[in-house]
């Protein structure tokens, strides 16, 4: 089967899965990515950040032949979800190996550098050719063909195009017109130590401080853990986002006061090899994702705040199902594009609201706000509360 070569924008998790999807199902995809090299490519690059991925991720990536055990095996799996609030009162503590009896795969923390290594190795034990340092400035569509233009002048002339370019993506721009992502009102501070002592266990701890402020931490490997103070903080303050110096993250411990939290938060923070400071955005819905012979996904068509750790889970499903609708409709693509974009839609427009949503609990500040926050988490996990998330059919 050929349907001519399908261009796809953007290296990160979307755009090489989606890739790998494409040639496993007979098209011919070529990937373009704007940075120099694997390694760079993602939005906290200057850290090496993680990812948290969930049994539904997981499940999209053993439609490779053993790729979800490639991750797993360069992962870390949680056995606890543990909630606490910083003066140490605990709130629930709860064993998640059930997330494996019941949607067959666990949380997996893994870095987010190694999740890029095993698709790009991927992608080139397939011979799917590969371009870096291709930044997209124009496209233009035919009644056959898509042709875009990149920075550095050169030309490209393909039969589809796939924008899987994240947050700020060129290719939704070019589409449908400029929108600006949507900023949440929060800001994360994050980073990576390899003081994971101090964690009890392999767990997935939240510990929730008064006056707005969230800490998450979670291992992606057996010594090595990355973490997220999550806060309430006004637009007007971005210049601030940046890399954080040695002098200016202990300045950071003793004005969020974390030295007096029960949790070792601050032991965390002052032993991270980098922390930076960034924005959390997400993005509003899209009408549709496709124009012609372009179409979206991964944050591209649906950017979501960090909170549900669904953002590259998302990216998966999205992969997955626009080559399985496109393989169902292979002389229609408009057809395909459609029932790929009907699906999709609903869903990831509720986890975009269902994280806004947790974001906003995880740092209220009404005494009110909290206890009833509280009094939820102690209840613990409800697992038909989130089978929504997790249990999908392939």
């Amino acid at each position: 089967m050929s349907q001519g070569t399908v261009l796809v924008i953007g290296g990160g998790v979307a755009g090489a899965l989606t890739s790998l999807f494409l040639k496993q199902n007979g098209f011919s995809p070529e990937l373009y990515e704007r940075v120099a090299a694997f390694n760079d490519v993602g939005v906290v690059k200057q850290i090496k950040g993680s990812l948290a991925l969930a049994p539904n991720g997981l499940k999209i990536l053993s439609q490779i032949p053993g790729l979800d055990k490639k991750f797993l095996d360069n992962g870390a799996s949680f056995n606890y979800l543990s909630h606490r609030t910083s003066h140490g009162t605990i709130l629930a503590e709860t064993p998640i190996d059930i997330y494996s009896l019941r949607f067959g795969y666990p949380l997996l923390g893994i870095k987010r550098t190694v999740v890029l290594r095993l698709l790009h190795e991927e992608l080139n034990r397939q011979l799917i050719p590969i371009h870096f340092n291709k930044s997209l400035c124009a496209l233009t569509q035919s009644n056959e063909h898509v042709t875009v233009e990149f920075q550095d002048g050169t030309k490209v002339i393909g039969n589809y195009l796939i924008g899987c370019d994240g947050l700020r993506s060129t290719v939704r721009q070019l589409l449908f017109g400029s929108d600006q992502p949507t900023y949440t009102g929060l800001t994360q501070t994050i980073g990576i130590t390899d003081h994971i002592r101090q964690l009890d266990r392999s767990e997935m701890l939240n510990v929730y401080g008064d006056g707005g402020t969230h800490f998450i931490t979670y291992p992606f490997n057996s010594k090595e853990a990355c973490f997220a103070c999550t806060f309430r903080e006004s637009i007007a303050d971005t210049e601030s986002w940046r890399s954080l110096s040695t002098e200016q993250a202990l300045k950071f411990i003793q004005e969020c006061g974390f030295a007096r939290w029960a949790s070792p938060v601050d032991k965390f923070i002052s032993n991270a090899s980098r922390l930076i400071k960034i924005g959390l955005y997400d993005r509003p819905e899209l009408k549709t994702w496709y124009k012609d012979r372009v179409v979206l996904a991964g944050d591209a068509a649906h950017a979501t705040s960090p909170h549900l750790g669904q953002g590259a889970n998302q990216a998966m499903e999205d992969a997955y199902y626009l080559v399985k609708f496109w393989k169902i409709n292979i002389t229609d693509h408009m057809k395909a594009f459609e029932d790929y974009t009907q699906l999709r839609k609903e869903r990831t427009s509720r986890l975009v609201t269902a994280a806004r949503r947790q974001g906003e609990a995880r740092v209220c500040i009404e005494p009110e706000e909290c206890q009833k926050r509280n009094e939820m988490l102690s209840k613990g996990i409800n697992l038909n509360d989130i089978s929504w998330i997790y249990d999908i059919q392939l």
